[in-house]
């Protein structure tokens, strides 16, 4: 049976997702439709989904751009910072499946904190830039007995809510904490930033809860914010979400407490040398932001990273074409 290239491109892209979705729109059997793909009759892609930019928007990415470049390299050639003295924070809302593939939300969220891990001269890691990952979860007493526990017994349960007096909680209580304990000494007196985007329930850059606490200690520590709409300006978006996500399709845990463990498991594992590719991903995005004038439809790049690493060639900075850089400024001044 040959397929109908028309009736195919007829079917709603949303409804043509899977093999049983496309042979029941084209009144076929699933396997005569695996058999016309195996025969490139029809293919398979994989489309990322990425939001919609305002003109605003696009000119807040250039700008954010812009002011990760040395000003010191605009001149000659223009360069990257190192990005030693950022946190990048972001939440991850995880869900559960059942047999069926029907989607549960856990209404549950992770919020992870990573920075730019460090080695010495020698390549040997002395900070592999993992602050923590911290679960949106309550204990409570259950209210009814069940198989599990009884009427009154403490369980672990997602927070009802996540507003700002909730970020807020966790960044001084978890968070400030962990980076004073963890950022290397020789750093110690530069001031740190934590960037996050620009959710409503963030905490603002000048709440002065933060402050107080942050300066605790002589710490100089600040609240940035990335551009809205833009997950490629995020390192977490970029890469370790990503591999929590592959590790829940393929083992999903069952219990809130097995999502808690899987999660945190996920980071101690997650390797600090991929970790620095990311943030080397990073600034490759940047460069396509700044090279586009802000949209970020753009083909994700690709550097042989693994390779150029294995090599002893992986640069720490990239840099950008001058033409492009003077002409993003040019945009930002329209």
């Amino acid at each position: 049976m040959s397929l109908d290239i028309e009736a195919l491109e007829a079917i709603p892209p949303g409804e043509r997702t899977t093999i049983r979705q496309v042979a029941a729109g084209l009144h076929m059997s699933k396997s005569t439709v695996h058999r016309r793909l195996k025969e490139k009759v029809m293919r398979r892609v994989s489309n990322e989904l990425k939001p919609s930019l305002t003109e605003a928007n696009k000119k807040a990415c250039v700008a954010y751009c812009l002011e990760n470049l040395e000003p010191s390299s605009l001149e000659d050639n223009p360069t990257f910072k190192g990005s030693f003295n950022k946190v990048h924070l972001d939440e991850k809302i995880f869900y559960r499946t059942r047999k069926t593939q029907k989607m549960y939300l856990s209404n549950r969220e992770e919020a992870p904190k990573m920075a730019r891990p460090r080695y010495d001269s020698q390549g040997n890691c002395v900070f592999d830039g993992k602050i923590g990952v911290w679960a949106f979860v309550d204990w409570v007493q259950a209210q009814k007995k069940s198989a599990n526990r009884g009427r009154g017994e403490w369980e672990l349960k997602p927070s009802t809510s996540v507003d700002r007096n909730k970020s807020r909680e966790y960044i001084v209580q978890y968070v400030l904490p962990a980076i004073k304990e963890k950022w290397p000494e020789s750093d110690r007196w530069n001031t740190v930033y934590i960037q996050q985007d620009n959710a409503r329930t963030h905490v603002l850059a000048n709440d002065p809860i933060f402050a107080m606490e942050a300066a605790k200690g002589g710490w100089d520590i600040r609240i940035v914010n990335q551009p809205p709409n833009s997950p490629d300006c995020n390192i977490l978006d970029l890469g370790w979400f990503a591999s929590i996500q592959s590790m829940f399709h393929r083992k999903m845990p069952k219990t809130l407490p097995e999502i808690v463990q899987k999660v945190n498991e996920s980071l101690a594992q997650y390797s600090h040398r991929k970790l620095n590719r990311i943030w080397l991903s990073h600034q490759a995005c940047m460069r396509e932001i700044i090279k586009n004038k802000g949209s970020i439809h753009y083909d994700t790049p690709h550097m042989k990273k693994k390779t150029l690493e294995r090599l002893g060639l992986l640069p720490v900075r990239l840099t950008v074409d001058k033409v492009y850089v003077d002409a993003a400024i040019e945009y930002l001044s329209v």
